[in-house]
């Protein structure tokens, strides 16, 4: 029991990760307001571990695993923070393409993996009040239900994770990437030579960056029409 509460928080807290490393890459391109990334992310990591401590001590003291579902209910929260980031990083890749804030093939991957997790732990969570309340009480019935909803919940959670860490690799890709296309640039102005392998980069009429409110109650206010300041390459 104790390591499968350790695997639960953890999981909980890794898909937080996400999140905060796509807000410090956005932070590099536009202005995410007064707030770091990790003060943006604070209220929902004290959320979450109040919902998992109190989970895991109830069931150790009490035994009941009823008291499980305060776990659940921080795996569905933990999708908020995560759709948020992507949906402002959609927006600000793809702004300008055919399908604006669509976003790139891996974010749109993440999102999917993200839905399909939401989607099993809300049948996960939904047969266990279904036993507690004693809809269903066969016991036979319950064990085999419990044991085959955990083991696709937890296989939909790690392949959340997975597409999570895909999509961290490509921006980290996309940064040295970037990093060397501009020294390259530097050291092509320094000769004298134009560089055939710097990134072509659009200017727009605004030289002010676009400022993103980080509140959640703003976060449905913000414009869909936003123009990253001096982006590497598009994903």
């Amino acid at each position: 029991m104790s390591l499968q509460a350790f695997e639960g928080v953890l999981l909980c807290f890794l898909s937080l990760l996400t999140p905060y490393v796509m807000l410090k890459w956005l932070s590099s391109y536009i202005h995410l307001g007064r707030k770091s990334p990790g003060q943006i992310l604070q209220p929902w990591i004290i959320s979450f571990a109040a919902l998992n401590t109190l989970a895991v001590v109830s069931r150790i003291i009490t035994g009941n695993e009823n008291f499980w579902l305060f776990k659940k209910l921080a795996d569905t929260l933990s999708f908020i923070p995560v759709m948020r980031t992507l949906k402002m990083y959609s927006r600000v890749t793809h702004s300008q393409t055919r399908y604006a804030g669509r976003g790139s093939v891996l974010s749109q991957t993440v999102v999917v993996a993200e839905y399909f997790a939401l989607l099993m732990n809300g049948l996960d969570t939904c047969s266990k009040l279904l036993f507690l309340f004693g809809f269903l009480s066969n016991e036979s019935l319950k064990s085999a239900e419990l044991k085959g909803m955990y083991g696709t919940n937890v296989y939909s959670f790690y392949t959340r994770i997975l597409c999570h860490g895909i999509l961290l690799n490509a921006l980290d890709e996309t940064y040295i990437i970037g990093l060397s296309s501009s020294a390259a640039a530097c050291d092509d102005e320094t000769r004298g030579t134009p560089s055939s392998s710097a990134p072509h980069t659009t200017r727009t009429s605004s030289s002010e960056p676009t400022v993103i409110s980080s509140d959640e109650d703003e976060d449905e206010e913000v414009a869909g029409d936003i123009v990253p300041l001096q982006l590497a390459r598009r994903m």
